[in-house]
């Protein structure tokens, strides 16, 4: 299957910027006030992965569907690729926290169910950055209409659509649990991202694909700066993506540490804010001298790296597994059936 390399590199970029935005939260709450305008707007990263969750499942789905690969495929496939990562994480923090309850300093009542499972639920994942996945789940759980009818799946995505944009404002959503994830309007990203799917193909120079990609970027960095609405920036992020998966026959090699960096998103969006939470307790006793701004790239760095490392040494392998197993099975269950099959 294809693989569009920029956006593994911007998917990096928008981890890292995640980072930033928690490492400065951290080094301003126990080290003093941290200044840094676009690394404070990094919680725009998580739009960023919406968009390009709804471009991905659009353009993996309909590549499965041509090859023939089931619904059960496409559930196995993405469940793995969520919850394989995700699980150490969300259950060792969940353990950590039954053990030490005054570790976290936010007011959260975490739930078992939720931090095991990602069911929304009213209360809270141990992983405070796994709300995220929820919304995830559910896209991926409506999407899956696509593979048992064309019509069904117009009719899941537009209803969907029409309780986010219209049902919403008729009904007191609360602040936790299912209807809050089922009619957050941050939902709305994934169907520009599957409309960016849709996009005709373009033409661009080199010279042309570059000079893009330096106006969308500075666009983008002076919307964040100056505060504008997300709609805004979210839309700059889609026609990023247009740019980087339309265009005809223009090779434009991505560096490898950023490809690496790419790939290992997903980890370094797991594992950093726990990681961040511990190096802010454990830093002043190495030392007490840190300044806020040392002490925010200190955890800046430390939480990337560990991410890469958590990357490295477990999920590439533990993914690569579990989708090694998971072919298997479903090879033997096509085997089996044609064998079946022949015999009738």
């Amino acid at each position: 299957m294809k693989k569009y390399l920029w956006l593994e590199v911007m998917r990096g970029g928008a981890a890292v910027w995640v980072l930033l935005h928690h490492a400065e939260l951290t080094a301003s709450a126990f080290f003093g006030g941290v200044n840094y305008p676009f690394f404070a707007r990094g919680f725009l990263g998580v739009d960023f992965f919406f968009i390009l969750s709804g471009f991905i499942i659009a353009f993996s789905s309909s590549r499965m569907l041509e090859a023939g690969k089931t619904l059960g495929e496409y559930f196995s496939h993405r469940l793995v690729r969520i919850y394989v990562p995700y699980l150490p994480v969300g259950v060792a923090l969940y353990f950590a926290y039954q053990l030490l309850p005054n570790m976290s300093a936010g007011d959260r009542e975490i739930g078992l169910l939720t931090s095991f499972t990602l069911i929304p639920t009213v209360q809270a994942t141990a992983l405070s950055v796994a709300w995220t996945l929820k919304h995830e789940l559910l896209f991926y759980l409506l999407f899956a209409s696509f593979f048992v009818s064309r019509v069904l799946f117009i009719g899941v995505m537009g209803t969907w659509l029409v309780a986010i944009v219209f049902v919403r404002q008729l009904l007191e959503v609360p602040e936790s649990g299912f209807l809050q994830i089922f009619l957050n309007p941050l939902n709305l990203w994934f169907y520009v991202g599957m409309s960016v799917y849709l996009c005709p193909q373009i033409r661009l120079s080199r010279f042309g694909y570059w000079a893009g990609f330096l106006v969308l970027a500075s666009a983008l960095y002076v919307l964040v700066i100056n505060g504008f609405s997300r709609i805004y920036i979210g839309l700059v992020f889609a026609v990023m993506i247009v740019l980087f998966t339309k265009v005809e026959n223009l090779e434009v090699p991505a560096p490898r540490f950023l490809l690496y960096l790419g790939a290992a998103s997903y980890s370094v969006y797991l594992v950093h804010s726990p990681v961040q939470s511990v190096l802010a307790r454990v830093l002043p006793t190495i030392s007490e001298s840190w300044s806020p701004i040392l002490a925010f790239w200190a955890i800046t760095g430390v939480s990337l790296v560990v991410g890469i490392i958590y990357f490295a040494l477990y999920e590439k392998h533990a993914i690569t597994w579990c989708k090694s197993k998971t072919n298997q099975y479903f090879r033997a269950k096509t085997k089996n059936f044609e064998i079946e099959s022949a015999r009738d």
